[in-house]
């Protein structure tokens, strides 16, 4: 016991622990105790990592690197530095030894179940629960970053009015109104002509009822993003190549003007106005992976409040043939039903949403 306390009260954790608390106190506290006041939970949680990375960096490489049993003999440094690291996973791209791997994810709540209020008391449990309790805020990150452009008001306001214009659809049980109507075409098309015509709604609505209506194909939907250095004939080839595939509808998401211009040129020439949409993102972005996140989640509310099935592919993706028919029958399996279709990392263990596919239901 007295050489665990010794090595818990070492150098390095002292080090570790008093660089790590102050950024926690005054980043992260006052999102757990004054939440109105506090900075903006992305500002704040990003601030709190920049200032502790430089020492967390140091106590991975000298203090565990040099001593690899304060993992085992130190249970609240163990657990603040297990939740630090998923945080720094959550705001970037995937590492080696990924923190969200399942196993390791598992292993930091037996760790932190095991603590007893007395360590918590005790020891140095400031930033553990406030690192802890702060992950929340990234749960719906993009969907607050975002939000002004799909506010949660306005869907319920349109699954309202599909109550209240389309009565004839509601299910025996009272729900899965949307489920019902992905299934009644008229309706549907019904419905979206009762959301274009709307006043209340913001133009975004109209802009895909409207392209909704220009086709009598299927309602199903494709989506896909493009931004950075990607050239100008890949995007060209990747519409081309879904058009000639026989994707039914696709929507191509962009915050570049010349993207924009070279998608609706395209669909021109191709004579696939109602077969392609192309539409420009505005907003401000505060980390690299935004632009992806909006283009790839803002959309899917509206398109699915609508009864419309959502299928996404990443612009990197080659189409050999039309994807649709073997999606659906995995959708839409009479024995094992499914409402979300998604893929996994070929090397890693977390989900990959480069393909996936949700359907329209409540």
């Amino acid at each position: 016991h007295d050489s665990k306390g010794a090595l818990c009260g070492s150098d390095h954790v002292l080090a570790f622990s008093t660089s790590i608390e102050k950024p926690a106190d005054e980043l992260l506290m006052p999102l757990l105790w004054r939440p109105e006041s506090a900075t903006s939970p992305d500002i704040a949680l990003g601030a709190f990592m920049y200032h502790s990375l430089p020492a967390l960096t140091t106590f991975l490489n000298t203090g565990l690197g040099e001593t690899p049993q304060l993992s085992m003999d130190c249970p609240t440094i163990a657990a603040t530095l297990g939740t630090m690291l998923v945080l720094l996973r959550l705001l970037g791209p995937p590492v080696a030894r990924d923190p969200l791997h399942g196993a390791r994810l598992q292993d930091l709540g037996d760790l932190a179940a095991q603590l007893g209020v007395a360590q918590l008391l005790a020891d140095t449990p400031r930033t553990f629960a406030a690192v802890l309790a702060g992950l929340w805020h990234l749960t719906w990150r993009s969907q607050r970053l975002f939000s002004s452009h799909v506010p949660l008001g306005q869907i319920r306001q349109v699954l309202e009015a599909a109550v209240v214009r389309l009565p004839v659809l509601h299910p025996p049980d009272g729900t899965d109104l949307v489920g019902v109507l992905r299934h009644n075409s008229a309706s549907q098309r019904k419905f979206w002509a009762s959301v274009d015509s709307s006043t209340e709604l913001n133009v975004l609505w109209g802009q895909l009822s409207r392209w909704l209506l220009s086709s009598n194909g299927p309602a199903l939907t494709y989506l896909t993003m493009g931004f950075g250095p990607i050239d100008a004939t890949w995007l060209k080839s990747y519409l081309t190549r879904a058009l000639d595939v026989g994707i039914p509808r696709l929507i191509f998401v962009t915050p570049d003007r010349g993207w924009l211009l070279i998608c609706e040129e395209l669909r021109k020439e191709r004579l696939a106005e109602a077969r392609i949409l192309c539409i420009r993102a505005f907003t401000p972005f505060a980390r690299p992976y935004d632009h992806n996140n909006k283009a790839k989640f803002y959309l899917m509310p509206l398109l699915l409040s609508m009864g419309v099935d959502v299928i996404w592919l990443d612009i990197d993706i080659f189409l050999f043939k039309d994807p649709t028919k073997r999606l659906l029958q995995q959708l839409e399996d009479p024995e094992h039903p499914k409402d979300v279709l998604v893929t996994d990392h070929f090397d890693e263990h977390c989900l990959n949403h480069g393909v996936f596919m949700v359907r329209a239901s409540d």
